[in-house]
């Protein structure tokens, strides 16, 4: 909507709100980047909302309680128009100011990316930014390997032990085929992956905090590496004769399997 109020990028907008009144601004982000969306009221009760939208899909909705200054973890955002509604509960505004501090980042998840439809594409050697901002919030990636090999996946940024739940599954049936938790000193998870379309999730661990992190998938082509999916004989890895592969199993009650031909006169 042309006519909606301009919040200007990097710049404290302030206002005021009645009890149960409802304002919107319209947020203009000329390039990807990172968002940090700031609120800074004097009242000492009550309870407010804010919510971010792209073409009325809400991308993040806040809960603001009392007095003083509130920031929300970093959002990661592509290029576009966006809305910025905030709310009033039974208690009025006299004065607030909000403002939304952005960066240029052309390496980042593209939000909303809770579902596989939406994934952010991830490509190898490409380390993008990203967050996860509350608990059992979701980041969804896509990526696609042409050769089997080894899969690393770094998880960095993290200051909390387990702070992230891992898993990575073949889009084929969304089987798991990597699960790990990853944060503080243990950044990084291995698994060993075939040709194929793969799905990385990313969620909130045991010691989750919202905060930004960084994301990078390294893949090194390798031929003698069992092809994840191969938990059936369907599925089962070639092996050729006299040549050495490497396996692992990556949860509880893994299950690999195999597969080679002898010739007849080797029988």
């Amino acid at each position: 909507d042309a006519s909606m109020a301009l919040l200007p990028l990097n710049a404290a907008l302030e206002a005021s709100l009645d009890a149960q009144e409802t304002r919107t601004w319209r947020v203009m982000l000329p390039w990807p980047g990172q968002l940090e969306f700031s609120w800074e009221t004097a009242a000492e009760e009550g309870t407010y909302s804010a919510r971010l939208a792209a073409q009325e899909s809400p991308i993040i909705e806040y809960t603001l309680h009392g007095a003083g200054v509130q920031r929300a973890n970093a959002l990661y955002l592509p290029a576009g128009i966006y809305s910025l509604e905030l709310s009033a509960g039974q208690t009025s505004l006299e004065h607030f100011a909000v403002s939304i501090a952005a960066v240029r980042d052309d390496a980042i998840e593209l939000e909303p990316n809770d579902k596989i439809s939406e994934a952010t594409v991830l490509h190898a050697g490409a380390e993008i930014s990203g967050s996860l901002q509350v608990e059992g919030d979701i980041d969804l990636y896509c990526f696609a390997l042409e050769e089997p090999g080894r899969v690393r996946v770094i998880v960095s940024g993290a200051a909390g032990e387990g702070a992230y739940q891992l898993a990575v599954a073949s889009t084929d049936d969304n089987r798991a085929l990597l699960t790990a938790p990853v944060g503080g000193t243990k950044e990084a998870a291995e698994v060993y992956l075939g040709a194929g379309k793969y799905i990385l999730q990313l969620t909130s661990g045991e010691r989750f905090r919202a905060e930004p992190y960084r994301l990078l998938l390294e893949h090194v082509a390798d031929a003698a590496v069992e092809w994840e999916p191969n938990d059936s004989a369907d599925s089962a890895t070639p092996i050729a004769e006299n040549v050495k592969v490497q396996g692992r199993f990556d949860r509880e009650n893994d299950v690999d399997f195999y597969a080679f031909t002898l010739d007849r006169s080797k029988a």
